[in-house]
């Protein structure tokens, strides 16, 4: 008999957690706001340009719009890669820096050449392998 009594008791409890849960939940949900950013993060390079980082989903690379130092667009570019979260990204002297990790979660700082003859295109991923 007392198994029976345990078993109620443990289902009780379960029950509790998920409704305490459940009002954290909506909480929280209650606090977010009703629409997302266009845009996550802007910065200068050493030409003055304007970087505006466009927000995109969590597994999508980076996408920036460039900026002269007088406001007009000179276009966009796609990163084919993933920064390393919480490291800063620059460009100087044609080139971006910015750190990634590999699929040990080892940093290396990587390097690649922006812009040129073609336009604004694509940054590709460093070859990490040896």
């Amino acid at each position: 008999m007392e198994t029976v009594v345990d078993i109620s008791r443990y289902v009780q409890e379960i029950v509790e957690r998920q409704l305490e849960e459940l009002r954290a939940a909506k909480a929280v949900a209650a606090l977010m706001p009703d629409f997302k950013p266009i845009l996550e993060d802007m910065f200068m390079d050493d030409e003055g340009r304007l970087w505006v980082k466009r927000a995109v989903p969590a597994d999508t690379p980076p996408f920036f719009d460039l900026f002269s130092d007088d406001g007009d667009y000179l276009g966009s570019i796609r990163l084919t890669f993933t920064p390393a979260p919480y490291h800063p990204l620059w460009v100087q002297h044609g080139n971006m820096y910015t750190v990634i990790e590999d699929e040990l979660d080892v940093p290396y700082v990587v390097r690649g050449a922006v812009g040129g003859e073609g336009g604004w295109a694509r940054m590709a991923a460093p070859n990490l392998s040896r």
